[in-house]
């Protein structure tokens, strides 16, 4: 079925950057900031509602994935039968060509226009297994500590190299012993 209705979404951490495009007029859009909780994604539902008397089903919803920022609302949508199209961020990128301004708002509007013009290519997002998502924070939260152990290292192997004389920069016992226990 064809939308009539085009949703571009731009997340970020604290909110969500909306623009609304009717298939019969794509000179017009409508845009609107949510707050990133679900007060905003019912918000949205209702704003969604006061501008169209398209039946939901003719609605694609089309944002950038972006892992955690897009959470609340992937699952808000999706939870009600909602047609969420998440696209990789390059992807979109590339199709709009050089831009001269960058902000929420026109990324939003973006992303609605790039939704409208490909709306053949959408793919209904699908929430992922619960157990694989659990094991992907998981290994995300293990590559931060990775890297936050190595930058750690590395200022205490230069604070060592600078400070040689000085006693409180002599801190072997506990770096060999971090470095053991993090081995592990």
């Amino acid at each position: 079925m064809r939308k009539a209705l085009f949703i571009g979404i731009n997340f970020s951490k604290k909110t969500f950057d909306v623009s609304v495009i009717h298939q019969l007029n794509l000179q017009a859009a409508d845009y609107r900031q949510f707050e990133n909780s679900r007060d905003g994604c019912t918000s949205l539902l209702k704003w969604i509602k006061t501008l169209t008397e398209e039946p939901c089903e003719k609605w694609l919803f089309c944002g950038e994935y972006t892992g955690l920022y897009s959470v609340c609302l992937s699952e808000f949508l999706t939870r009600k039968e909602l047609f969420l199209w998440l696209e990789n961020l390059l992807q979109i990128k590339l199709s709009g060509g050089i831009k001269r301004e960058k902000n929420d708002r026109t990324d939003s509007r973006e992303i609605v226009l790039y939704a409208c013009r490909y709306q053949d290519k959408a793919r209904l997002y699908q929430l992922p297994d619960k157990s694989l998502k659990s094991l992907e924070l998981l290994l995300s939260f293990r590559e931060r500590l990775v890297s936050n152990k190595h930058v750690l290292l590395v200022s205490a192997v230069e604070i060592r190299k600078v400070m040689q004389r000085n006693s409180t920069a002599r801190y072997d016992t506990f770096m060999n012993s971090l470095r053991k226990t993090l081995s592990e």
